[in-house]
């Protein structure tokens, strides 16, 4: 999903002046003059290429009142962590990075309250969504497309509960299952959340400080008996043409 940016004052300057001014190119001002710039950039429109259809951005058209609001997983909160196959549609768990913020809206995020089950989604079927990638509330036209990766990430989790271990018990695409074909261990890139991979493209084998409900994946530097029982991949992403909702079931064990 390509994005192509239309930054000709020219427009700019035609919208604003009307008919009554000429719209000839030596007419435009200097692109660095305030008063322009600042024509431009309310005016300039972000467009998408979807396929052979051009779909305006949000970014510089007034928000409406009725989108829903961002949806932000805090320190404890368990939440999806999702690139579609452009790397263009994301979210990670923010409410507030524009790059990151077009599937919070109606984002189930799960607060850990201690060993148990939790479900946890996102969603384009939102107000939110629509705008965010089309510039109106009411465009369907655009969806996510394809999958680069995806995991459920447990926000300050190696912080709060080091032993915590997420093991994912279903993955359902617009409602319908995606088999599973290994499974999903814990562990942590940054020391501060975990994760467990569903389906992470860079990552070919578990790290070092994989877990899961078997136990380590590595004892004493050597994988464990159960070990070619994980992946990093765990679905295949055929299932990700084009989506709209995603929903995971976990598990979450070992926190004492």
């Amino acid at each position: 999903m390509k994005k192509i940016r239309i930054t000709s004052v020219l427009l700019a300057s035609c919208l604003l002046l009307g008919s009554a001014v000429s719209c000839k190119s030596e007419t435009v001002k200097d692109p660095n003059e305030p008063s322009t710039a600042a024509v431009q950039s309310s005016l300039k429109p972000e467009i998408i290429m979807k396929g052979s259809e051009p779909v305006t951005q949000a970014s510089t058209v007034p928000r409406p009142a009725d989108l829903e609001q961002p949806v932000a997983a805090k320190s404890g909160d368990l939440c999806i962590s999702v690139s579609d196959g452009d790397m263009d549609i994301q979210y990670n768990g923010s409410g507030t990075d524009p790059r990151h913020t077009m599937l919070s809206y109606n984002a189930g995020v799960a607060p850990v309250t201690g060993n148990g089950d939790y479900t946890v989604s996102v969603t384009a079927a939102t107000k939110g969504f629509r705008f965010d990638m089309t510039g109106d509330e009411n465009n369907t036209s655009v969806l996510p497309e394809g999958l680069q990766f995806l995991a459920v990430v447990y926000k300050e989790g190696k912080k709060l509960n080091p032993k915590a271990v997420i093991t994912v018990k279903s993955v359902r695409v617009d409602g319908q299952e995606v088999p599973l074909k290994a499974k999903a261990y814990t562990a942590s890139d940054d020391g501060v959340d975990l994760k467990a991979n569903i389906y992470n493209q860079w990552t070919n084998t578990p790290t070092s400080d994989a877990l899961s409900a078997d136990g380590p994946l590595y004892t004493g530097g050597q994988p464990a008996a159960f070990f070619s029982e994980y992946s990093p991949r765990i679905i295949d992403d055929t299932s990700f043409a084009k989506w709209t909702t995603l929903e995971i079931d976990v598990s979450v064990s070992g926190i004492e």
